[in-house]
C-alpha cells in the first residue's frame, strides 16, 4: 500500500542524475495537469474546442517563470549527458502521449498548484541535489530547459555553496528584515502594482482569446485551411501566454 523505490550505488554511478531525472518527470507532469486544469477555468470555451490534443498541445509551451537555454548550450553537453537528456526527452514523449487520455478526465476542477518536497539524510545530500536542480534547470515538454522556483529549508549552520545560499530561507528572510522601511514599503508597492498590471493584461487577453475562439466557432466553415490553421495556432499562444500571466501573477501575490 505504501510503495517506495531504492537508489543505491556507490559514488559516481548517477544516484543524484537519477533523483533530477524523476524530479524533472513529476514536476513536468503536475505542472501539465495544473495548467491544463487552470486553462479548464479560465477559458473554459477556448479549451473544448476542437480535439484534446489542440488543447493540450497549447500547454506544451506554457511559462514557466523559467530562463529558456536554446540548442546552442544544450550541445555543450557531455556524450553521457546527451545519452541522460535523451532518454529523459522519451520518456516525457511517452507522458505526452499518455497524458493526453488521462488529462482529460481531471479538466472538470482545478488543481493546486503543485509543490515537491525533496528530503535526504544529510545537509551534504540536500544541497548537491538542489545544485543540480538550480544548475541544470528542467526539461519541459517541447525540449527547451526551464528553471523551478525553489527554496532551501533546514539547517541554516551547515555548509553550502553560494548558489545554494541564495535560496537557504533563513537568508531570505534576514534580506526582507535588513531591508530599511521606506525600501520595503517600496518593493511592496511593487509588487503590488505589479498584480495590478497582470491582472489588467489578464482581462485584456481573456477578451482577445474569447473572440479568437468565437471565430473559430463561428466562422471556420468560410475559411481556407490555411487561415484556419492561423487561427488556432493564435489561440493556442493566447491561451499560452494567459496561463503564464496568470502563474507570474500568482507569484507576485
Amino acid at each position: 500500500s505504501c510503495p517506495f523505490t531504492l537508489v543505491q550505488g556507490p559514488p559516481g554511478t548517477g544516484k543524484t542524475h537519477t533523483v533530477w531525472g524523476l524530479l524533472n518527470v513529476l514536476h513536468f507532469v503536475q505542472y501539465q495537469r495544473y495548467y491544463e486544469s487552470l486553462m479548464k477555468v479560465l477559458a473554459p470555451d477556448s479549451v473544448e474546442q476542437g480535439t484534446g490534443s489542440d488543447a493540450y498541445e497549447a500547454t506544451c509551451n506554457l511559462g514557466y517563470s523559467s530562463t529558456t537555454i536554446g540548442k546552442e548550450a544544450a550541445s555543450a553537453r557531455s556524450e553521457e549527458e546527451d545519452d541522460g537528456v535523451a532518454a529523459l526527452d522519451a520518456l516525457l514523449d511517452t507522458i505526452n502521449a499518455e497524458n493526453n487520455m488521462s488529462l482529460s478526465r481531471t479538466l472538470h476542477k482545478l488543481v493546486n498548484k503543485p509543490r515537491i518536497l525533496v528530503c535526504a539524510p544529510s545537509n551534504a545530500a540536500c544541497n548537491v541535489l538542489l545544485e543540480r536542480v538550480m544548475q541544470r534547470g528542467f526539461t519541459q515538454g517541447n525540449g527547451s530547459i526551464y528553471k523551478p522556483l525553489v527554496v532551501r529549508v533546514g539547517a541554516e549552520e551547515a555548509q553550502m555553496s553560494a548558489t545554494v545560499r541564495e535560496v537557504e530561507v533563513g537568508a531570505k528572510a534576514e534580506e526582507l528584515m535588513r531591508m530599511p522601511q521606506e525600501q520595503l514599503f517600496q518593493w511592496v508597492a511593487r509588487q503590488r502594482h505589479s498584480v495590478v498590471s497582470l491582472m489588467q493584461a489578464i482581462n485584456v487577453l481573456t477578451v482577445n482569446l474569447a473572440q479568437t475562439s468565437n471565430t473559430l466557432k463561428t466562422s471556420w466553415h468560410d475559411m481556407e485551411d490555411d487561415e484556419v490553421a492561423e487561427v488556432h495556432a493564435k489561440k493556442e499562444r493566447q491561451m499560452s501566454e494567459l496561463a503564464s500571466l496568470h502563474d507570474n501573477c500568482d507569484k507576485a501575490k
